[in-house]
């Protein structure tokens, strides 16, 4: 139990730490959708090796569907985050 509550803790921390950063490169001159696929391609590079090495993570075919809305709410929710 204590292992999720670990793992929602990081999660916020780094959901925090890219509003602000987020923030610090729009300031910098990067575009919102610049911000967005960068954010994107970092998450994949972590999680990538993670998959690859812990099959029981990968996604199950009936959940597809799912995952790809999902992404979808995220990637517009994540380009209306930072006003310009």
């Amino acid at each position: 139990m204590k292992k999720e509550y670990l793992m929602i803790t990081i999660a916020a921390i780094l959901w925090g730490l890219f509003v602000f950063g987020g923030q610090v490169f729009l300031n910098m001159g990067y575009s919102v959708y610049e911000i967005a696929v960068y954010s994107l391609g970092f998450s994949a590079l972590i999680l990538l090796p993670v998959v690859l090495i812990k099959r029981e993570f990968l996604i199950k075919k009936d959940m597809l569907g799912f995952f790809m809305i999902y992404g979808v709410i995220g990637a517009l929710i994540n380009i209306t985050q930072f006003p310009t």
